[in-house]
């Protein structure tokens, strides 16, 4: 067999097996013959991210943000989505998420392609007695392209001595998609369908809500998340348009708890959404919950159980540094 035939069946059989397996496909003449492996994986990286508890992910942002190692947040990114659910969110912001449900009825009839002014008028009614929300808005959506037709917004700003300002926002540009903005991406189930509202006195109003996925705004330094409504009208459809209605909240004034059920988590107060991802050592010591530092990784000690002592004259161990 010649030589150039033998090189060219080893770069077809090597071809073959990338694709097949979907690896990168590399080879050099002298990998041929001294033996070397012909496919190089050069995706593990991105497979050990994706086998990654999305958790711990999620507190590595926070730790990052919280200790100002930002990196591109803030620079050439506005936002950072965690990519966990928050299951005491709905019931958390119910009686808001009720009002939104009323004002998407009204905007049924008003329509958002038009009569801007009413249309501000009742978004600043959504936001003004609602000192839990920071920003409102209503985008109206070609139904073709998805591309933004006309929006309407407000955000709440709090200054040092406790006052409450409401403020225009501006909206979305012209003609572009909303599928890259964080308040509008649905957080989905495991079957890929996003999580309606849901609480205990929930009465659905005949339109499609869900929650987003939490995340940091750099728009208002403030952990974010979002509450999202799709309010088609006969309206908007006479204009081949779609509407959305959008709702932020600020969860800043939660903290992190990455104790267990044992530490009575207060479900008022706390994320729990993270318990269980402390770093003591279970067997030997319990975990006992920091309260005061915010959104922040590593709020809690871990004590030692009965029986058992750090080597060192330690009576607990900071969770920042386990």
């Amino acid at each position: 067999m010649k030589l150039s035939d033998l090189v060219q069946r080893l770069l077809a059989s090597s071809a073959l097996h990338a694709a097949l397996t979907g690896t990168t496909f590399r080879i050099t003449l002298n990998e041929a013959f001294e033996g070397r492996p012909l496919i190089r994986k050069e995706n593990r990286r991105e497979e050990a991210r994706k086998n990654e508890d999305p958790r711990e992910v999620a507190l590595q942002s926070i730790n990052d943000i919280t200790t100002n190692n930002m990196g591109s947040l803030c620079v050439t990114e506005d936002y950072r989505i965690l990519p966990v659910n928050l299951p005491s969110v709905p019931e958390r912001f119910e009686d808001s998420t009720q009002r939104a449900d009323m004002a998407a009825a009204v905007i049924q009839e008003l329509g958002i392609n038009h009569k801007d002014e009413l249309l501000k008028v009742l978004l600043r009614g959504l936001i003004t007695p609602d000192r839990k929300m920071i920003a409102v808005r209503a985008v109206a959506m070609n139904m073709t392209t998805s591309g933004v037709i006309n929006s309407a917004g407000w955000k709440a700003e709090i200054f040092r001595d406790n006052r409450r300002v409401i403020n225009h926002i501006p909206g979305p540009e012209l003609y572009t998609r909303l599928d890259s903005k964080p308040w509008y991406q649905p957080s989905v189930t495991s079957g890929g369908k996003p999580i309606p509202q849901r609480g205990r006195n929930y009465r659905h109003h005949g339109h499609q809500g869900w929650w987003t996925l939490p995340y940091y705004s750099c728009f208002t330094n403030a952990w974010t998340v979002s509450y999202a409504l799709c309010c088609g009208t006969k309206v908007l459809l006479y204009y081949r348009a779609k509407g959305f209605l959008g709702l932020d909240f600020n969860l800043t004034d939660l903290e992190v708890n990455q104790c267990d059920m044992r530490s009575k988590p207060n479900y008022d107060s706390q994320l729990t959404a993270f318990l269980g991802t402390h770093k003591c050592h279970n067997k030997t010591s319990n975990c006992e919950f920091k309260d005061g530092n915010g959104w922040a990784r590593g709020s809690y000690l871990c004590h030692c159980r009965p029986g058992y002592y750090f080597p060192q004259k330690h009576k607990s161990l900071n969770g920042t540094i386990v």
